[in-house]
């Protein structure tokens, strides 16, 4: 991971990212993901965007931002984010460079994989250190309430969130959760990404749909069993759903309690898997604006 994060890095520096500079990142939830987000924060900003908004509205996010690199997934059936970009032709000035992580119908140039493993892997060719108030992320808010506005979040408050989450949640590096939310939303960024990661947790990847495919639902439980994930995860709709799948796997691995977020937990929910699972869920209160978590139930 390490490896794959500097060759990111310097990739994003010999193509003029300085600490100062955001790095766009449209993809679903695959490795690639990973590498480019973290690798962004080491040369410079991290500017994940929610790949299902309208073009117009990535348009005026990049613009926004003043972002002059864009790592996109690449045709894919499924998705339209390729076809997003292509409409950005012309609306976005300031873009630079487009990088492609490569679909099954991806084409060659501009390769994410390809420029990153032609890169150093083994430290940062910049030789930055990095000041904790040097912003590290640039996270879009929803848009409920009109154009999405964008959040400024510096080192420190990530690293004091890792150590809060260590803290409130009891994180070992034995534990093992399922990385499945959207890594545009600031819970699935610092709670389910970096916090784990710097904890040392283990990561399961899903798929790039994460808890949206049908198939991931379905075989939920039996996911738990096959890599003892000790953290059950989903946001409250996810949850609501899973309360309907049958437990059909043995579930033993699952911690007494976890945390969720991003919308209100129905007290249903919260009770079916309090008395049925044997799970406690901690539904937090969060702002983009604060890197996540405000407020914690005991």
């Amino acid at each position: 991971l390490m490896v794959r994060v500097h060759q990111a890095a310097n990739l994003f520096h010999s193509l003029g990212i300085g600490k100062s500079d955001p790095v766009a990142i449209l993809l679903p939830i695959v490795p690639q993901n990973f590498f480019a987000l973290l690798g962004a924060i080491s040369a410079g900003i991290a500017f994940p965007i929610n790949w299902m908004l309208q073009p117009e509205q990535i348009a005026a996010l990049l613009n926004a931002s003043g972002a002059k690199v864009l790592v996109a997934l690449g045709p894919t059936p499924g998705f339209d984010i390729w076809e997003k970009v292509d409409a950005l032709e012309g609306r976005v000035p300031g873009l630079k460079h487009i990088l492609q992580v490569k679909g099954p119908g991806g084409i060659a140039a501009n390769d994410f994989d390809v420029l990153s493993a032609a890169q150093p892997g083994a430290g940062l060719e910049t030789g930055r250190v990095i000041d904790p108030y040097d912003v590290a992320l640039f996270v879009h808010t929803g848009g409920t309430t009109g154009m999405p506005k964008i959040a400024q979040l510096i080192h420190r408050a990530i690293a004091y969130k890792c150590w809060a989450y260590t803290v409130l949640l009891d994180q070992q590096p034995w534990h093992c959760g399922l990385a499945a939310h959207p890594m545009f939303h600031i819970g699935g960024i610092i709670h389910h990404t970096i916090s784990w990661l710097a904890r040392g947790m283990r990561n399961v990847v899903l798929g790039p749909m994460g808890f949206r495919s049908k198939n991931v639902i379905r075989d939920y439980w039996k996911l738990v069993e096959r890599y003892r994930v000790t953290d059950l995860g989903g946001v409250p709709t996810t949850l609501g759903v899973l309360a309907g799948v049958a437990v059909n796997a043995d579930i033993s691995s699952l911690r007494p309690y976890v945390m969720t977020g991003s919308a209100g937990l129905p007290i249903q929910v919260s009770q079916y898997f309090r008395d049925t699972i044997g799970v406690r869920i901690l539904a937090n209160y969060g702002m983009t604006e604060n890197t996540a978590t405000i407020a914690l139930p005991p």
